[in-house]
């Protein structure tokens, strides 16, 4: 296979949003699907893997598979590797530290409800939308944010799956 053919699945809620997927279990199912070199990046539902055909269509593949063989109806992202690298490399800040700062992957192009999004914010945080992906710097963290908390009401028009920067990188990074 040619380096075209390097995917990143993402798995939304996945052993942090009450969604529980063991990484062996996610792993042996994606090579059920004929997917090779299937590697998880940390246990919250991140799978590199190689495999022929459309993002969209893996994606189906694995939400399919997951609904009939495990019981999880969880939505399913996948991106070419390329794809990935391409959100990375758009990403505005530089933090100290990747927790500080989040890409949240959409499936539909989100909106910003600015009022909303004016009376949570900290001063030091932002929030871009760029290519039709959300981009989060939080650099005292997501836990004491407000804006954090909200994020779903903030951010309108689409399902989206959040990874810290050191998280996408180490996709990236393959």
């Amino acid at each position: 296979m040619t380096e075209t053919d390097r995917f990143v699945a993402l798995l939304r809620g996945v052993n942090v949003g009450g969604v529980r997927v063991k990484m062996d279990a996610l792993r042996a199912l994606a090579e059920g699907l004929g997917w090779a070199e299937v590697r998880s990046v940390i246990a919250r539902g991140n799978l590199l893997f190689r495999a022929g055909g459309h993002a969209h269509d893996l994606a189906k593949q694995l939400h399919d598979a997951l609904k009939r063989e495990i019981g999880i109806d969880t939505p399913v992202m996948v991106l070419r590797a390329a794809q990935l690298q391409a959100v990375l490399d758009s990403h505005p800040w530089t933090p100290d530290k990747g927790n500080q700062s989040h890409i949240y992957f959409c499936w539909a192009a989100p909106t910003i409800d600015e009022n909303l999004y004016a009376s949570l914010k900290a001063p030091e945080e932002a929030l871009q939308v760029i290519d039709g992906h959300v981009h989060f710097y939080a650099p005292n963290g997501i836990g004491r944010s407000q804006l954090a908390e909200k994020l779903g009401k903030v951010v309108r028009g689409t399902a989206m799956t959040g990874r810290n920067l050191n998280t996408v990188r180490k996709l990236a990074a393959g």
